[in-house]
């Protein structure tokens, strides 16, 4: 079943007590403020981890939030994320735990081998420079497409 933001959105509020998080209030459309072990953090909803870089939020204003809150936590990001699927708080630059810098990468391992790159993991550049010239580029193409903002308008995130 695909989920949208709001159905991530909605997963929060409904795991919230069982996470031990207190729901403060809605900020903005997929913002939430909430409270959690007596410190409060404004949180973006996303539906995989992967979408912080791939909605471009990294070239938004990235110091008002604290947090991810995600379905599914598939890439490497600057921010802790809440993965709703896991119920598990991962600190910032951490991997999903069935990922192995060196393993052959694949569709799944693509977006945490790019999140890892974007995010400056000397050892991701390390695999990218022993990656054969064709691999190497499609990912380098991919980090160029990245860090460009897109044509359109972007995510509205408060």
């Amino acid at each position: 079943m695909q989920r949208d933001r709001q159905m991530v959105a909605q997963l929060l509020v409904i795991q919230a007590p069982r996470l031990g998080v207190r729901v403060v209030a809605e900020c903005a459309p997929g913002c939430y403020e909430l409270e959690w072990q007596g410190r409060r953090l404004r949180v973006v909803v996303l539906q995989r981890s992967h979408d912080y870089w791939r909605k471009r939020l990294a070239l938004q204003h990235t110091a008002a939030w604290d947090q991810l809150c995600v379905a599914h936590h598939d890439s490497c990001v600057p921010l802790p994320v809440l993965d709703l699927e896991r119920g598990y708080l991962y600190a910032a630059y951490e991997v999903p735990p069935w990922y192995h810098l060196g393993e052959r990468l694949t569709r799944r391992t693509a977006p945490v081998f790019l999140g890892q790159l974007l995010c400056g993991v000397q050892a991701a550049y390390e695999q990218l420079a022993r990656l054969p010239r064709g691999s190497r580029a499609r990912y380098q193409q991919r980090l160029r497409a990245l860090v460009h903002p897109q044509p359109g308008r972007p995510v509205r995130i408060a």
